[in-house]
C-alpha cells in the first residue's frame, strides 16, 4: 500500500495512514519501539462510484470474517508486517447494503447512469425502487400479486364494461405505455412496458355507478373504472428495452 504517509511521528510511536489516497478504503497504523503494531480499518462510502463501494464492500465483509493481514510497499514489495493469526475488523457489512450496492451497479450498467454513494442514508422507499429497477433492467419484466384497487381512463361504450361484469367473474386487461423510475434522484427512463393484469373485479358499487352513466349518457365516451384486486389478482409487466430472461 504505497500511498501510506506518516501522520504522526513520537519518539515511541510512528503512525501511518492512507488518509489522502482516492480509495474508499481507509488505514492507519500505529508502530511502537516495543515491537507493538496496531491496524485501523474503515470504509468511507460516500462521494464514490458504486462499482467501487461495491468492491470495498465485499473487502469490508471479508475482513469482518476474520483474515491474515500483510502489509507491504506495492512498487518494492517490501514487508511491513504480517499478522501471525486471523484477525477481525469490528464492524461488518450487512447483507443487503451489499446487495443494494450490486443492484446500482445493474442499474449503472443497463442505463449508462452513473451513481454515487451518497452521504446519507438510503430509505426504505428507495432501497424498494433501486431492487425493482434492477429487476427490471437485468431480466425485463417485474410480477406479483395486487393488492386493493385501481383506476383506469377509458375511452368506449361503457356497458362493453357492463357486459362483461355481468358475465364474468373477473377482468384480464392488458395496457400499454411508458414507465420510468427515480434512483438516488436521477430520473431513469425504462422505456415502453406492456402490463398484464389478471383477476380485476368491479364491485357491485362500481357496477351500479357505471349503469346510471350508461343510462344518463349513452354511448361511446371517454369514461373512469375503478376495479379491486384481491386473491389471485396479478400483474406482469414486460419492458421492450431490456432482455427477457426467465
Amino acid at each position: 500500500m504505497h500511498s501510506l504517509r506518516i501522520t504522526q511521528a513520537g519518539n515511541e510511536e510512528l503512525t501511518l495512514s492512507n488518509d489522502e489516497q482516492r480509495v474508499p478504503w481507509k488505514v492507519e497504523v500505529k508502530w511502537s519501539t516495543s515491537g507493538r503494531l496496531s491496524l485501523r480499518f474503515g470504509i468511507e462510502y460516500a462521494g464514490w462510484n458504486v462499482e467501487h463501494a461495491v468492491t470495498a464492500a465485499r473487502f469490508h465483509r471479508l475482513l469482518s470474517t476474520g483474515c491474515a493481514i500483510t502489509l507491504r510497499d506495492y512498487v518494492t514489495g517490501q514487508l511491513f508486517f504480517e499478522t501471525p493469526e486471523a484477525v477481525a475488523d469490528s464492524s461488518e457489512v450487512s447483507e443487503g447494503w451489499e446487495e443494494v450496492l450490486r443492484a446500482l451497479v445493474k442499474i449503472q450498467t443497463a442505463t449508462g447512469t452513473a451513481f454515487t454513494v451518497p452521504d446519507r442514508d438510503i430509505v426504505a422507499e428507495e432501497v424498494m425502487e433501486i431492487l425493482e429497477t434492477a429487476e427490471k433492467t437485468e431480466t425485463g419484466r417485474v410480477s406479483g400479486p395486487l393488492r386493493g384497487s385501481g383506476s383506469l381512463d377509458l375511452h368506449g361504450d361503457p356497458q362493453n364494461a357492463l357486459d362483461t361484469f355481468e358475465s364474468e367473474s373477473s377482468y384480464s386487461l392488458r395496457l400499454t405505455g411508458t414507465d420510468h423510475a427515480t434512483v438516488l434522484g436521477m430520473d431513469i427512463d425504462l422505456g415502453e412496458v406492456e402490463h398484464i393484469i389478471t383477476g380485476a373485479r368491479l364491485s357491485t358499487a362500481e357496477a351500479e355507478r357505471l349503469r346510471e352513466q350508461v343510462a344518463e349518457t349513452p354511448g361511446e365516451q371517454d369514461y373512469r373504472v375503478t376495479f379491486e384486486f384481491a386473491e389471485p389478482a396479478r400483474f406482469t409487466s414486460r419492458y421492450s428495452r431490456w432482455p427477457m430472461r426467465s
